[in-house]
Parts: structure tokens; C-alpha cells; sequence
């Protein structure tokens, strides 16, 4: 039904109101649209106008740059505080989704693995959800309530949400190249927009059935409605519905590629709908509307519901599978390897076409390089070095030979969990290698090389064979340390590069005037941690203990034929 629009409302925030008729018909001031997709952006030209969005049943005019629902302000031209934008999400939600028979409510979000706030914001992917529900689900309201497209993981009393999300964002105005998905497993619509040459799914995907099963975070279906499922990888790979399918690693890095590595998560997070705002937000520039469905392990479900989410690749290398990770410390996409022995869910974000092969075995990192690696400026141009090549991601790395022990002359750079670049970028990964908490560390190393033993790491700092005493200076690289320390003479080709460390606490220190590199240190079946540590003011290296948590650079040493 046509709703009238009371002309003070308007005049209040564009110029102020008239003593006349201060009631007019939209009929006479309100063009008509189908969804707010088709209202274009709010400029400046396009004050004031109003236009009737039929399938939400809603009037938005432009007013600051933001299409605006009118009944969110009173007639006084100040926002309506009973209506907050979280609110409307909501009854918005309700409205469209009671065409079918149901409601749906926009539940609280909040806690998830990495951060966490309480203000509800909203996701475009709500948007999609509301214009679908009004149109293509409408067979969602006669299914069987024991069909397995109905079925809600831990909650078999009530059925899946129709949408992903029932949060809006405000990045609903500005103007993308999107278009509807209905999925015909469970009659649930996605928006999908284009980005470059791909298509991608602009909401998790919430698909359960008999197929394919997935977890709502914390066993509670609104955060299913809101964020979609967490799937573990088996079922990921299996969960995209036909046209679509499990992106691979190099179609992400496609993705990241195209609209900046060093800002990807925050132009691609929704601009609401995440709780933390002591860290990077998102602008959401291309409607892609990332929203922060945090993970599961195990039993367990991560506290970043709210701040932090995953999105599964369909690439697996040695064990592991490389992930995005979208979070408010972050303001890039961070890919990672993940062990699946951990029990790992995410989030799936499905891309139009027929599936890619990936080189899984030998996918490239985003961190390393063709040709000449950056990190190969510290080595010494005096001495021949040879070189292994990591299976699992195809990194070059070069090798020197140590009194008989054949080391890695740079730092390790496979991307895992619980390993970091230097302030999280990923420049500095290329350049220094990743830093590594202990239980990464001692999973790091390729096959046919390990972490070294307290015997190698003494072999290396302590007398060399002639009885000729190494020291920390015969052992760091020649350039990259800092001028007001010693200079490095790196006689033997270690090259140590000073990447620095970072603590438990996520801050980083030390860059150019320190290293560490983890070593283990074995009491019959007890392995301790241990790193050896190079400074750029000291002519020794030091064997120490330090914390398991706090992250480290590593050294593979190849194992004994």
C-alpha cells in the first residue's frame, strides 16, 4: 500500500517548512523503483528526491549522500530514535519475510573469535534478503517442516532463516553491478555482485540440507540468519549451489588483486554490521558486504562473532587450507593455511561459474616473488648458495651449508595459522619471512627439513669446526641492520635478517635491530621452546627460553639422509 509523505519531513532538512499544505501525495512527488538497487547513488543533484521502493513497501529520499527510509524520521527532521536503523532492519525483515508465512528477526550480534561491540549496525546482503523474500522464496513457506532444506543444525525445532542476514548496510546505496541467485536447493536468494571479471555471492551462504551440513555460531540460528553457516571444509567444498562453486586461492587472490591487496578486507567489509570500531571499517566500496560470522573449532565456536570472519578457499596444500581471514585489526585479507585436524568451520562465499582447478600443491604465496626475492638482499653476493623449493606453496628459498648442516640462508614464508608479517603486512613477510608462534613453528618446516635441535642450533653459534669462534656477527646478514649497531659480516652465508618479533598481545617490536629463530630443546619426552636471538648491538648470539605465544622467525634445517 502507498504510503502519503508529509512534506515537512523534507522541507525540515532541506530548507525549512512551509505554512501551506504541509501534506502532499506521493503520488505526486515519488518515482517508483522495484528494489533500492535501482536507486542509483544520493549526489548532491538528487537532493530531496523520493522514491517508492515497491518490494520493501517503503519510501527513501536522498538526504547527506544516503537514500533514507522516511519513516525513520519524525516530522521534525530529526531522526526517529524508536526507529533505530538496527530496529528497521528488523521489522523490515519481518515484513518481507511474513509474505512467506515467517518472521524473521534481526537478532543482536555480537561475540565472535576476534572482537567484539554491541551497536547493531547493518548488511547489505539484509538488502538482497528482503528483496528476495518478497519475490522468488515464496515455495520457502509450503515446504515440509521435516524437509532437509528446513532443517536448522542443533536446532531442529525451527527452520533455516530464507536469508543470510537480516542486518542492512547502508552501502545499499551506492551503485554496484548486482543481481539475485536464487538457490533452487531451499528457494533462498543471494545477491551477487561483479568485481572486476568474477561474480561472487555478496552474503555468506546459509544453506543446510541432507547433503550438506553446516553450524550456526554458538548453536543460535539468528546468527545463521545474520551470517550465514560455518561449514567445515568437506562440506564447504560441496555447500555452493549448481552455477556456483567453492572459490580457489588464486581466484581470491584474483579478488585482492583487483581491488588492492594492501586495503582488500576493508573495502570489501560491509560498512555496518561490525561491533568494533577501535580497529580498520569497513567502506564496503564494491558490495561485496563481508560481515564477521567468526569461526568454529572443534566443539569450540571463536569469540569474533562480531569483529572477525573466514572464508574458505577450495585450495589445500600438505594438510592445510588456505583461508581469508576479514577482521577490525586487519586492513587486508589475510591468507592463512589451516590444519584440519583443528576442527575448523567458516564461512563460504560462492562464485559464479563452473569450478577452476587450483595448483593447491603449488599455490603461490601473495608474499613471494618470480626472479629475484627481496629477501635475497641479505645474502652475501661473495658466497654460492644453493637452493630447495617448498612444495607446498612453490617458494624458492636458498641454502647454505653450516660445519656439514644445510640450513635455509632466509626466512621461512609459509603462510599458516598463527603465523604473522611484520604490523600485518604482508610487504614485510616478502621481504623478512613470517614470525611464528611456537605450536606453528614446530608444524612450519616443508618435508625433509625440520625445526633445528638444541645440537644444530649450538653447532651453528657456537666454535665452528676449525675452533674458530662464530659469534652473532659472522652470522647476520651484511645490510639491512640498523647503522648505530654493529655491522654484520656474515661470514659463513646465514644472512640473519633482522625481522624483529612480535608478543602475544599482537604489537610488534624490533624491526631492523633484532631476530629470533625457534629452536627445540629436548628433556627425554619433553620439548621445550627455545629461540636463538641475534642483535644488532651485540657481537654474540644468545640461546634463551621465551614465551610459547610470543612469534619468532624460523630456520628449517634439511634432515640427515
Amino acid at each position: 500500500m502507498r504510503k502519503f509523505l508529509a512534506g515537512c519531513v523534507f522541507a525540515a532538512l532541506l530548507v525549512s517548512c512551509s505554512s501551506e499544505d504541509d501534506t502532499v501525495s506521493s503520488e505526486k512527488m515519488t518515482n517508483e523503483v522495484e528494489t533500492i538497487y535501482e536507486l542509483g547513488k544520493c549526489t548532491d543533484s538528487r537532493r530531496g528526491e523520493v522514491f517508492y521502493v515497491s518490494n520493501l513497501d517503503e519510501e527513501y529520499f536522498c538526504y547527506s549522500g544516503k537514500w533514507v527510509p522516511v519513516n525513520e524520521y519524525d516530522n521534525s527532521g530529526k531522526k526517529d530514535e524508536s526507529s533505530s536503523s538496527s530496529g528497521k532492519s528488523s521489522s523490515s525483515s519481518e515484513k518481507v519475510s511474513s509474505s512467506s508465512g515467517k518472521t524473521s528477526s534481526s537478532s543482536d550480534k555480537n561475540s565472535s573469535g576476534e572482537t567484539s561491540s554491541s551497536s547493531e549496525k547493518a548488511s547489505s546482503s539484509s538488502d538482497a534478503s528482503e528483496s528476495s523474500s518478497s519475490k522468488g522464496t515464496e515455495s520457502s513457506s509450503s515446504e515440509d517442516p521435516n524437509s532437509s532444506s528446513s532443517k536448522t543444525p542443533e536446532t531442529s525445532s525451527s527452520k533455516t532463516p530464507e536469508s543470510s542476514s537480516s542486518v542492512k548496510s547502508s552501502s545499499s546505496s551506492k551503485t554496484h553491478d548486482s543481481k539475485n541467485f536464487v538457490d533452487t536447493r531451499d528457494g533462498k536468494t543471494y545477491r551477487m555482485v561483479t568485481i572486476g571479471s568474477q561474480t561472487w555471492f555478496a552474503e555468506n551462504l546459509n544453506y543446510y540440507g541432507d547433503d550438506v551440513t553446516g553450524f550456526c555460531h554458538s548453536g543460535k540460528p539468528e546468527n545463521c540468519d545474520k551470517y550465514g553457516m560455518l561449514y567445515d571444509w568437506d562440506d564447504a567444498k560441496k555447500a555452493c549451489p549448481s552455477g556456483t562453486h567453492l572459490p580457489t586461492i588464486e581466484e581470491l587472490r584474483k579478488l585482492m588483486d583487483f581491488v588492492g591487496e594492501d586495503s582488500s578486507a576493508v573495502v570489501l567489509m560491509a560498512d555496518t554490521g561490525w561491533t568494533r570500531d577501535d580497529g580498520f571499517l569497513g567502506t564496503d566500496e564494491y558490495g561485496f558486504a563481508m560481515l564477521p560470522g567468526s569461526y568454529k573449532a572443534g566443539r569450540s565456536y571463536g569469540s569474533s562473532l562480531g569483529w572477525a570472519g573466514q572464508i574458505w578457499t577450495a585450495s589445500d596444500s600438505a594438510g592445510l587450507v588456505f583461508a581469508g581471514y576479514f577482521g577490525w585489526n586487519l586492513p587486508y585479507i589475510s591468507v592463512g593455511a589451516y590444519d584440519l585436524a583443528d576442527g575448523w568451520g567458516m564461512s563460504v562465499r560462492c562464485i559464479e561459474g563452473e569450478p577452476k582447478p587450483s595448483s593447491s600443491s603449488s599455490v603461490v604465496s601473495s608474499s613471494s616473488t618470480t626472479g629475484e626475492k627481496s629477501s635475497w638482499k641479505f645474502l652475501n653476493p661473495a658466497i654460492s648458495y644453493g637452493e630447495m623449493t617448498d612444495s607446498r606453496d612453490g617458494q624458492v628459498y636458498k641454502t647454505i651449508v653450516v660445519d656439514n648442516i644445510t640450513w635455509m640462508a632466509e626466512n621461512l614464508n609459509f603462510e599458516s595459522a598463527n603465523s604473522y608479517c611484520y604490523n600485518d603486512s604482508s610487504k614485510y613477510c616478502a621481504t623478512y619471512g613470517r614470525m611464528y608462534t611456537w605450536s606453528a613453528a614446530l608444524k612450519a618446516c616443508p618435508d625433509g627439513w625440520h625445526l633445528p635441535s638444541y645440537d644444530e642450533a649450538y653447532a651453528l653459534t657456537g666454535p665452528d669446526l676449525n675452533g674458530q669462534t662464530k659469534g652473532g656477527d659472522k652470522l647476520r646478514s651484511m645490510v639491512g641492520w640498523n647503522e648505530d649497531g654493529r655491522p654484520g659480516l656474515d661470514t659463513y652465508g646465514f644472512s640473519a635478517s633482522p625481522g624483529g618479533r612480535r608478543i602475544s598481545s599482537g604489537q610488534y617490536y624490533a624491526l631492523g635491530t633484532e631476530v629470533g629463530y625457534w629452536f627445540i630443546v629436548e628433556d627425554g619426552d619433553i620439548i621445550y621452546d627455545w629461540v636463538m636471538e641475534f642483535h644488532h648491538d651485540s657481537p654474540n648470539s644468545m640461546l634463551t627460553r621465551e614465551n610459547e605465544d610470543w612469534a619468532y622467525s624460523v630456520r628449517c634445517v634439511k634432515n640427515a639422509k
